[in-house]
């Protein structure tokens, strides 16, 4: 189970990529920053939702970066401001969806069997990108 937004400690990273970066490498070193930092069981990029802010151009908690298309767009975005020190990415795993929260699940065959949940990492990860 997660735990709430509120008592999870952020894991605050450095990453810097080149502007002319391909979208595999951000997410290749996305991965190798999580699992360095949370050391999960299973290493899937499909597992995170990836957010970027930029200091006073888009604000918190940020816009999605869900593919590649989006990261054209982030990287076209950064390009134009003069001056720009650091882009931040705010990476949190998301919930899988075979887990369940309720209490009377169909496939429990007594009411005192034990469920197993797959543990998720509760620490948010917020590298800092920094585009050169």
């Amino acid at each position: 189970m997660k735990k709430p937004k509120s008592h999870r400690e952020p894991v605050l990273v450095s990453l810097r990529l080149n502007s002319d970066e391909p979208y595999d490498t951000l997410k290749v070193q996305v991965l190798t920053k999580i699992s360095a930092s949370l050391n999960p069981k299973t290493l899937d990029f499909e597992h995170y939702t990836i957010l970027y802010n930029i200091p006073r151009v888009v604000s918190k908690p940020g816009i999605p970066v869900p593919d590649e298309s989006a990261y054209n767009f982030m990287i076209e975005r950064i390009l134009k401001i003069k001056n720009l020190d650091t882009v931040n990415l705010h990476i949190e795993s998301k919930t899988l969806e075979d887990e369940s929260d309720k209490e009377n699940d169909e496939g429990a065959e007594d009411e005192g069997a034990s469920k197993k949940k797959k543990k998720l990492a509760s620490k948010v990860f917020r590298p800092y990108f920094v585009i050169i």
